[in-house]
Protein backbone atom coordinates (compact mmCIF):
# COMPACT_ATOMS: atom_id res chain seq x y z
CA UNK A 1 0.00 0.00 0.00
CA UNK A 2 1.15 3.53 -0.87
CA UNK A 3 -0.18 6.38 0.62
CA UNK A 4 -0.11 9.62 -0.82
CA UNK A 5 3.65 8.87 -2.63
CA UNK A 6 5.17 9.13 0.47
CA UNK A 7 4.49 6.22 2.82
CA UNK A 8 4.74 2.34 1.88
CA UNK A 9 3.28 -0.26 3.86
CA UNK A 10 4.58 -3.86 3.16
CA UNK A 11 2.63 -6.42 4.75
CA UNK A 12 2.63 -10.15 5.00
CA UNK A 13 -0.88 -10.88 5.90
CA UNK A 14 -4.41 -10.52 3.98
CA UNK A 15 -6.19 -7.90 5.73
CA UNK A 16 -8.58 -9.96 7.30
CA UNK A 17 -9.73 -8.58 11.01
CA UNK A 18 -7.79 -12.53 12.09
CA UNK A 19 -4.81 -10.70 10.76
CA UNK A 20 -4.85 -7.69 12.97
CA UNK A 21 -6.17 -9.72 15.94
CA UNK A 22 -5.31 -13.35 16.53
CA UNK A 23 -2.11 -13.90 14.34
CA UNK A 24 1.93 -13.26 14.36
CA UNK A 25 1.78 -11.14 11.08
CA UNK A 26 3.79 -8.22 10.31
CA UNK A 27 4.12 -5.24 8.28
CA UNK A 28 6.82 -2.97 7.24
CA UNK A 29 6.07 1.27 7.09
CA UNK A 30 8.83 2.92 5.21
CA UNK A 31 9.13 6.96 3.50
CA UNK A 32 12.67 6.05 2.04
CA UNK A 33 12.16 8.06 -1.13
CA UNK A 34 13.93 5.36 -3.27
CA UNK A 35 11.69 2.53 -1.81
CA UNK A 36 8.59 4.50 -2.11
CA UNK A 37 9.73 5.24 -5.57
CA UNK A 38 10.49 1.60 -6.33
CA UNK A 39 7.19 0.27 -5.15
CA UNK A 40 5.44 3.12 -6.90
CA UNK A 41 7.17 1.74 -9.66
CA UNK A 42 6.41 -1.65 -9.52
CA UNK A 43 2.65 -0.96 -9.11
CA UNK A 44 2.49 1.68 -12.21
CA UNK A 45 3.63 -1.57 -14.45
CA UNK A 46 1.32 -4.42 -12.88
CA UNK A 47 -1.43 -1.48 -13.30
CA UNK A 48 -0.28 -1.17 -16.82
CA UNK A 49 0.79 -4.86 -17.44
CA UNK A 50 4.19 -4.15 -18.45
CA UNK A 51 7.29 -5.61 -17.33
CA UNK A 52 8.86 -4.49 -14.01
CA UNK A 53 12.83 -4.87 -12.99
CA UNK A 54 13.70 -3.54 -10.35
CA UNK A 55 17.15 -3.42 -10.54
CA UNK A 56 20.10 -4.61 -9.01
CA UNK A 57 20.12 -1.54 -6.13
CA UNK A 58 16.87 -2.53 -4.78
CA UNK A 59 16.83 -2.60 -1.25
CA UNK A 60 13.83 -5.40 -1.69
CA UNK A 61 13.47 -8.80 -2.73
CA UNK A 62 10.99 -9.41 -5.61
CA UNK A 63 10.20 -12.30 -6.73
CA UNK A 64 10.33 -13.42 -9.48
CA UNK A 65 12.93 -11.16 -10.20
CA UNK A 66 15.61 -11.25 -7.71
CA UNK A 67 14.15 -13.53 -5.27
CA UNK A 68 15.95 -17.07 -5.16
CA UNK A 69 19.51 -15.03 -5.32
CA UNK A 70 18.68 -12.66 -2.51
CA UNK A 71 17.58 -15.26 -0.57
CA UNK A 72 20.57 -16.88 -1.11
CA UNK A 73 22.64 -14.68 1.12
CA UNK A 74 21.32 -17.25 3.93
CA UNK A 75 25.38 -18.41 2.60
CA UNK A 76 26.47 -15.32 4.27
CA UNK A 77 25.36 -16.11 8.16
CA UNK A 78 28.69 -16.12 9.84
CA UNK A 79 26.96 -16.14 13.51
CA UNK A 80 23.14 -17.08 14.22
CA UNK A 81 20.17 -17.01 11.60
CA UNK A 82 16.50 -16.28 13.05
CA UNK A 83 13.90 -17.50 10.94
CA UNK A 84 10.10 -17.48 11.63
CA UNK A 85 7.76 -18.74 8.70
CA UNK A 86 4.37 -20.50 8.96
CA UNK A 87 6.53 -23.98 6.96
CA UNK A 88 9.85 -25.26 6.01
CA UNK A 89 9.09 -26.45 2.00
CA UNK A 90 11.59 -25.17 -0.44
CA UNK A 91 14.54 -27.52 -0.66
CA UNK A 92 16.99 -24.90 -1.64
CA UNK A 93 16.46 -23.29 1.57
CA UNK A 94 16.58 -26.05 3.70
CA UNK A 95 19.38 -26.81 2.47
CA UNK A 96 20.74 -23.71 2.85
CA UNK A 97 19.88 -24.03 6.65
CA UNK A 98 21.38 -27.23 6.77
CA UNK A 99 24.55 -25.82 5.62
CA UNK A 100 24.58 -23.23 7.87
CA UNK A 101 24.01 -25.20 10.68
CA UNK A 102 26.80 -27.37 9.91
CA UNK A 103 28.58 -24.60 10.22
CA UNK A 104 29.37 -22.55 13.19
CA UNK A 105 25.90 -20.56 12.73
CA UNK A 106 23.26 -21.08 15.25
CA UNK A 107 20.14 -21.42 12.73
CA UNK A 108 16.59 -21.15 15.16
CA UNK A 109 13.56 -21.60 13.33
CA UNK A 110 9.85 -20.88 14.35
CA UNK A 111 7.16 -22.31 12.69
CA UNK A 112 3.24 -22.93 12.45
CA UNK A 113 1.92 -26.01 14.38
CA UNK A 114 1.43 -28.85 12.55
CA UNK A 115 -2.49 -28.70 12.94
CA UNK A 116 -2.98 -25.14 12.23
CA UNK A 117 -1.55 -25.89 8.65
CA UNK A 118 -4.37 -26.67 5.74
CA UNK A 119 -4.89 -30.28 4.81
CA UNK A 120 -2.80 -29.88 1.55
CA UNK A 121 0.23 -27.80 2.93
CA UNK A 122 0.77 -30.39 6.47
CA UNK A 123 3.20 -33.14 4.49
CA UNK A 124 5.44 -30.27 2.67
CA UNK A 125 5.21 -28.23 6.27
CA UNK A 126 6.36 -31.46 8.59
CA UNK A 127 9.00 -32.49 5.94
CA UNK A 128 10.93 -29.89 5.94
CA UNK A 129 10.62 -29.17 9.65
CA UNK A 130 12.15 -32.57 10.40
CA UNK A 131 14.70 -32.65 8.13
CA UNK A 132 15.77 -29.64 9.84
CA UNK A 133 15.33 -30.96 13.24
CA UNK A 134 17.36 -33.88 12.59
CA UNK A 135 20.58 -32.10 11.77
CA UNK A 136 20.19 -30.27 14.89
CA UNK A 137 18.61 -26.80 13.98
CA UNK A 138 16.26 -25.58 17.07
CA UNK A 139 12.84 -25.70 16.15
CA UNK A 140 9.81 -23.72 18.28
CA UNK A 141 6.65 -23.91 17.07
CA UNK A 142 4.52 -20.24 17.53
CA UNK A 143 1.67 -20.49 19.99
CA UNK A 144 -0.52 -18.97 17.54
Amino acid sequence: MVVDDENVFIMLFNGEPKDLSETRDYAVVTSARHEVTEVMECFDADWSRKPFSPGEKSHFIWCVENGRRRIGHIDDAQHALGLQNERYQDSAVIERLVGASEGDVKVHVEARLPHKLKKEKLLEGIGGLRILNDVGVKVHKLRA
